[in-house]
């Protein structure tokens, strides 16, 4: 069962968003302000993690700075704040989606199912996979920038420079 974290400080805002995520089986996690939710993505388990922006103790755009630092869960922001602006900043500095209140909550629960899924076919292992500059994997491809090798089942494969700048930029991207 997947953990789902709901950071914000509308306790009926969570609510709402629990009832219709919980009918599609996941495990919800409440958090009312900003450190709070944090303190959750620390503790683990956490899948996917939805963040509002006005929240009390830390707002959602250092919560979601601090938890890119270290860990590469997918991340949607739900916020009354609709400015472009906004929307652009939060999305820079690590958000995978932002969508605005109010909200249709069958599209919040099909934005999730998306994240999830791409995630899923990333190979990203939810609050276990801590990021790393220096690792690139996806699936079976394993591409190391410190030693500047490539990996498939555990056999190092011979890659030209050319192939290798190609390969990493698509990796990345």
């Amino acid at each position: 069962m997947k953990n789902i974290l709901i950071a914000d400080d509308e306790k009926e805002i969570v609510e709402l968003v629990e009832l219709y995520l919980s009918k599609d089986n996941f495990n919800i996690i409440k958090a009312y302000d900003g450190k709070e939710a944090f303190e959750c993505v620390k503790k683990g388990n956490i899948s996917l993690a939805i963040i509002d922006i006005m929240m009390p103790n830390l707002n959602g755009f250092q919560v979601i700075k601090e938890i890119r630092k270290d860990f590469n869960i997918p991340l949607i922001i739900l916020s009354a704040r609709d400015d472009f602006t906004d929307k652009i900043l939060g999305l820079d500095i690590g958000a995978d989606d932002y969508i605005t209140k109010p909200f249709n909550p069958l599209e919040l629960t099909a934005r999730v199912q998306a994240q999830l899924r791409r995630s899923y076919k990333l190979n990203i292992d939810g609050n276990h996979t801590k990021v790393n500059q220096e690792i690139i994997k996806i699936g079976d491809l394993i591409l190391d920038r410190e030693s500047c090798t490539l990996e498939k089942n555990n056999n190092v494969l011979e890659l030209t420079s050319t192939e290798y700048k190609i390969l990493e930029y698509l990796l990345n991207h």
